[in-house]
């Protein structure tokens, strides 16, 4: 019995042991055409004190001149105005890029004091309307975003412009003076 006992014992050992090195790969070292990640590179050494980022086209470019039709974009670009939490209403989430844009042309059409706003969420391009700062505010748009043909609207709770108002100035280019 004991001798039974040892010998499976032997047998599992060994299994282990050649499985464990079988699974060992080595770390294949770099070639010539493949580039190593350097741990210690201080970016600030290299006295480059600006670093060119190129112009990003907001939405409104992207879709091109439309007259006061502006598509605004959840970005940077509205440093002019806080980032609070809040709701808007949701009028669609699809992963067609140019259906999206359908729904926020026709809601631009609609609601053009409101801001109307297209966000890409991987997968899906979501339209919204609205600023608003209480539940309630943003009930009362949906019952007029529902009204207005897009039935299937909803509530979400995102962060939305404490003053909407100054980020709609700090887009408009400055009109030059009459003379």
């Amino acid at each position: 019995m004991k001798k039974r006992s040892s010998s499976a014992l032997t047998t599992v050992i060994a299994v282990l042991l050649v499985a464990g090195c079988a699974a060992h790969k080595p770390t294949p070292k770099p070639t010539e055409n493949q580039a190593t990640l350097r741990e210690d590179l201080d970016v600030a050494s290299l006295g480059i004190e600006k670093i060119p980022v190129p112009h990003r086209k907001t939405g409104a470019e992207q879709a091109g001149s439309s007259g006061r039709l502006e598509a605004t974009q959840d970005t940077l670009q509205h440093s002019a105005s806080q980032l609070v939490l809040g709701y808007r209403v949701q009028i669609c989430a699809t992963p067609d890029e140019q259906e999206a844009r359908s729904y926020l042309h026709e809601a631009l059409l609609k609601f053009p004091d409101r801001g109307v706003y297209l966000t890409f969420d991987s997968p899906y391009y979501k339209v919204r309307v609205g600023d608003c700062k209480s539940r309630y505010e943003a009930e009362e748009l949906q019952k007029l975003v529902q009204k207005n043909g897009f039935p299937d609207a909803w509530v979400v709770r995102t962060k939305v412009y404490a003053n909407p108002e100054a980020a709609k100035k700090a887009e408009e280019p400055e009109q030059p003076p009459e003379n």
